[in-house]
């Protein structure tokens, strides 16, 4: 059985605009399962139920095979059946009684009472379910041939497991009733639905990380850049997908409460949004905290978004006392100035911010905003000047190419033939080289 959970509206925290954040919800709330058989494996579930506080009777530790794949009998036996059983007999689970009316079988017993919400299988569990032929299912010869298939992933199959005194098909497809859903409430026990989140990697110290990582984020908020790959596709049938693309990154540019674990759940009590971004704003201040200037940069981003007049934007950033001390602030004030049309104050902004030891990513794209402004403003010298520092600063730069070419047009039109020169060996080695795989510059 294949069920797709989606969760995007449950997890992410509407803290933009002072609307309700996604609430903080204890460690009660939550079972841990972890396998036996390995020592790491417990170990990454007694850091989290310590570190989430999720009660010593709510870890589980089950035998389960080494390895990432389980054959169906071994989920049934070893997992699924023994982690329903448990739940029962510790009355996280509390179940319907099952009376049959007169000449007919008794119902099904359901999960009427449910004192947690959230499974939270551990570095170590199996991933997957092995395709089982010999399973005979009636009904099963109805479906279509490519839906005739009975292999599933460990997880998805545990989020039905409320409804497992139930008869339910294997083969196919499970129609995902809830999905869309913004009323967190209804994804419960008590309508068939266990939520399964899962700490997992590599190796145990990674998904051990996973946790403190989890942890740092909620302490000190989660702030970055993200990047949207769209192509600027102007019609046809892609123009549809690309449009989305570029609605993502308007989302992303203002939106408080975005991370990977909107549409992938891993800790399900993650909540790095627990507080609204003034209130964010005022922890960090009052810390001293560098990360501060991430809180001011996504406050214009969201008056940017909701179009708050520019120049007051500006003039708002430019009165934060961080903002001279912060590659990140001086940095967004060149890109709102750049939007103004304020080109000189926008270069000496970038200027400023290559000072003020920006992270290897960041500075790619100050010299490279830098060299393009001055250029656009007839600067030819300080655009050469700003490519030439670039080469120094960057020469692990993924496309070289790119900049070397940019440098040889600036030496022709400033008549620099030695440059030019330069650069045009430097074009023809590139042209001939294997191209570099990205770039290695670390945000």
């Amino acid at each position: 059985m294949k069920l797709v959970f989606c969760l995007p509206c449950l997890l992410l925290g509407w803290g933009a605009g002072g609307a309700a954040l996604a609430p903080v919800e204890s460690g009660d709330v939550a079972v841990v399962i972890y396998n036996s058989e390995l020592p790491e494996s417990k170990a990454v579930a007694e850091h989290y139920a310590r570190q989430r506080r999720v009660p010593s009777g709510q870890v589980l530790g089950l035998a389960l095979p080494v390895g990432e794949v389980m054959t169906r009998a071994q989920f049934r036996t070893q997992l699924q059946e023994p982690l329903f059983d448990w739940l029962v007999e510790r009355r996280l689970f509390s179940l319907s009684q099952t009376q049959a009316d007169s000449g007919s079988s008794p119902a099904p017993a359901k999960v009427v009472h449910s004192r947690i919400r959230y499974a939270v299988l551990c570095y170590g569990v199996p991933l997957k379910i092995q395709r089982d032929d010999t399973l005979i299912e009636a009904g099963a010869s109805q479906l279509r041939a490519e839906l005739r298939r009975n292999e599933a992933a460990v997880d998805s199959e545990l989020v039905w497991l409320p409804r497992l005194r139930e008869e339910v098909m294997l083969a196919g497809l499970m129609t995902n009733v809830f999905y869309g859903t913004t009323n967190a409430s209804l994804l419960h026990p008590t309508n068939g639905v266990l939520l399964v989140g899962r700490l997992d990697g590599p190796s145990a110290d990674i998904a051990r990380g996973l946790v403190d990582k989890a942890l740092e984020a909620e302490r000190d908020g989660l702030w970055g850049r993200a990047y949207v790959d769209a192509r600027g596709i102007k019609e046809g049938n892609l123009k549809i997908g690309d449009d989305l693309m570029h609605g993502a990154a308007q989302f992303c540019s203002a939106e408080f409460g975005f991370s990977w674990q909107t549409t992938v759940v891993g800790d399900p009590l993650y909540r790095p949004w627990h507080l609204t971004l003034a209130a964010r704003q005022r922890d960090l201040e009052q810390r001293r905290s560098p990360l501060a200037a991430w809180a001011h940069a996504m406050r214009a981003d969201q008056q940017l978004s909701r179009g708050a007049p520019l120049g007051e934007i500006v003039e708002q950033l430019q009165q934060v006392p961080l903002t001279p001390q912060s590659p990140v602030l001086a940095e967004k004030l060149g890109d709102l100035l750049r939007l103004q049309g304020n080109l000189i104050i926008a270069m000496k902004s970038y200027e400023k911010a290559l000072t003020l030891h920006p992270s290897g990513q960041q500075k790619v794209r100050l010299f490279l905003a830098l060299a393009g402004l001055q250029a656009a403003s007839g600067l030819d010298r300080s655009a050469i000047r700003t490519l030439q520092q670039f080469l120094v600063a960057c020469p692990d730069y993924g496309n070289l190419l790119d900049v070397q070419e940019r440098l040889h047009g600036l030496a022709v039109k400033v008549g620099d033939k030695e440059l030019a020169e330069k650069c045009a060996g430097e074009i023809q080695r590139l042209k001939g080289a294997a191209p570099l795989q990205g770039n290695p510059s670390k945000e």
